[in-house]
């Protein structure tokens, strides 16, 4: 796991604080300047594939299909590592974000776009207000991020993550599904708990190496510590040298 710094807990819960505080601002603005702005410019790239990439987002990134395959990789993460830390947060990463999501959709209620929207798919029943597609795959990417961290593959797999959530975004806001603003509370909530839940595991893990009060600490060997003696001189075989009765 990536060691976060000092401070990472609490900007953490200020910045779902924010989240809140953001989407509570915006609910009652439905068709404010800077969602318009960008759906518009999403909206020039109808027809084509993006139709297709919709479509199979919102099916593979909904709660039927998505839970599996993220359930089976933080599982094998957690086997992996055999650690209680690294299994903390990876459990938490399938539970939590989209616990959060939904916890927010409901205090935010902020309603679907439908006034002068085109919906390539019926909407959901539920709040606008964050994105759960969005907010899946952010968990997912954040949690790949983290498990290739100490790799080589750290730039290409973060670079791969950043395209897939921008994907999402977009693929949600094309679709009429959600406002562009509620794709960003999504991936603003998701940092903020994977932030957390990273928190808890390093201080889990550090407590866990610490030793304990009135242990002694183990002493290094040093380099002549480590030397080897010099072999015993061979017993002299010549003959002048030995005692004479």
């Amino acid at each position: 796991l990536p060691h976060p710094g000092r401070g990472v807990m609490s900007l953490a819960v200020a910045a779902l604080a924010v989240c809140v505080g953001f989407g509570l601002l915006i609910a009652p603005l439905p068709h404010n300047a800077f969602d318009a702005g960008i759906a518009q410019t999403i909206d020039a790239w109808r027809g084509g594939p993006g139709d297709a990439v919709a479509i199979a987002i919102e099916h593979l990134f909904g709660p039927p299909l998505i839970i599996v395959p993220v359930v089976l990789l933080m599982a094998a993460y957690g086997w992996r590592r055999r650690s209680l830390p690294a299994a903390v947060f990876a459990g938490g990463m399938v539970v939590l974000p989209w616990v959060v999501a939904y916890l927010l959709k409901f205090v935010v209620d902020r309603p679907r776009p439908t006034a002068g929207v085109f919906h390539l798919f019926p909407a959901g029943a539920d709040p606008s207000f964050p994105s759960g597609h969005t907010a899946a795959a952010a968990a997912l990417a954040v949690f790949l991020v983290a498990w290739a961290w100490r790799t080589r593959l750290r730039w290409p797999i973060l670079a791969a993550a950043v395209a897939l959530v921008g994907a999402v975004c977009c693929s949600r806001v094309y679709a009429g599904a959600h406002y562009p603003t509620d794709t960003i509370g999504s991936v603003v909530a998701v940092l903020a708990v994977a932030a957390l839940l990273l928190g808890i595991a390093t201080r889990m893990r550090d407590r866990t190496f610490r030793p304990r009060p009135g242990a002694r600490d183990l002493e290094l060997p040093t380099a002549e510590d480590t030397t080897e003696p010099a072999p015993a001189a061979a017993a002299s075989t010549d003959p002048s040298t030995e005692l004479r009765v």
